[in-house]
Parts: C-alpha cells; sequence; structure tokens
C-alpha cells in the first residue's frame, strides 16, 4: 500500500483566453528509504541461489599439448554431455555446453588426473574477454582482474590468465577497444521543390 500524504496546498486557476486550467499542488508525503547494505546482501543471496548462465569451460592438461583426440577423450571419458563447440588451441582447450549445468558438471573434475596428467577446468565468466589470434591460436587475454593468478594445485577456484609447463607458456596481452563507434552519415539528397 503506497504511503498516504497530507495536502498542503491546491489552487486551480481559470484562463479567460484559454481552455487550460493550471493547477498548482503541494503534498506532504512521507517516504520509504531501503537499507541498501540489506538490500545488496539479499540480492546476492539470491543471485547465489540462479543457477549460473554460464556454458563455457576451459580445460587444461599439465604437460599436455591438446588436440582434437584429447579433447574427445575428456568428452568421452568424464560423461559431461555432448557440447555445441569445441576448440583447441596450444595449451589448452575450450568447451562451450548447450546447457549451464553441464558445464557446471564439468568443473566437478578440476584438479584431477588425466591420462596421467594433473588436468584443471575453469568456467568462462562474463566479465573475461578472450581474443582468438589466428597466427598463434592461444588464448591471448583474460581479464585485468585476474592477472596474478596461476595454475597451482592449491588454488582451485582460480582462473589462469597465464600458465606454465616445462617449455609451455600461454601469455597474457591487453585487448584493446575502440575509443568510439563509428557513425554512418548518410549525405542528404536534394531534390528540388515542386
Amino acid at each position: 500500500m503506497p504511503p498516504s500524504g497530507k495536502l498542503l496546498y491546491y489552487r486551480r486557476e481559470e484562463l479567460k483566453t484559454s481552455d487550460h486550467r493550471p493547477v498548482v499542488a503541494a503534498v506532504d508525503i512521507e517516504l520509504i528509504q531501503a537499507d541498501e547494505d540489506r538490500r545488496a546482501s539479499v540480492f546476492n543471496e539470491a543471485f547465489q541461489q540462479i543457477e549460473p548462465v554460464n556454458q563455457s569451460v576451459v580445460v587444461y592438461v599439465d604437460g599436455k599439448s591438446t588436440d582434437e583426440q584429447l579433447c574427445q577423450d575428456f568428452i568421452s571419458t568424464f560423461e559431461v554431455g555432448n557440447p555445441v563447440l569445441t576448440r583447441c588451441f596450444q595449451s589448452c582447450f575450450l568447451v562451450v555446453f548447450p546447457e549451464a549445468w553441464m558445464a557446471a558438471k564439468s568443473l566437478e573434475f578440476d584438479s584431477t588426473v588425466f591420462n596421467g596428467s594433473l588436468m584443471r577446468v575453469a568456467e568462462m565468466n562474463h566479465n573475461e574477454l578472450i581474443n582468438f589470434n589466428e597466427h598463434d591460436n592461444e588464448i591471448s587475454t583474460i581479464s585485468a582482474n585476474q592477472e596474478s593468478t596461476a595454475i597451482s594445485p592449491t588454488n582451485h577456484n582460480a582462473f589462469p590468465t597465464s600458465y606454465s609447463s616445462d617449455n609451455l607458456t600461454l601469455p597474457t596481452r591487453p585487448l584493446t577497444r575502440p575509443q568510439s563507434t563509428p557513425i554512418l552519415k548518410s549525405s542528404p539528397t536534394k531534390e528540388p521543390l515542386p
């Protein structure tokens, strides 16, 4: 129920030269102000209960160069569902699933041994930017707030921005963005007036 108000002043004016009738009013209304900290807390609790919408994971296998066969072995061994897209890179492979629960299920296999090597599975977050470089086929950009994170057996929830193996390094580079969006302007056509 909306809060009720108290009318302090009301006046209507009759204009002789117009059919408009301007009205002026002053109303005293009691406002309800939300507690921002409590509201944020409730929002965060509700947000944690929602199923993640992310459907993409990146899989790293320590000391192995990835190929299509390794990706297919991962999918068939762990039975996480049929992906809609797989993409292999030098040090990892990207798997995109049709449903978020499939990606969440694949995260359960993080830090397990796969084909004799430590496997890391990390989700792709919305704020992470990926640039697929055609020359070196590596993931070249990941969000800047995670630059200090590296894969280690003790850091299971972190998404790596660089990964080093024996002689193999997955680099990160900043992704440049355009300063403005170009606007196409059409030149007006001049037509003779009738």
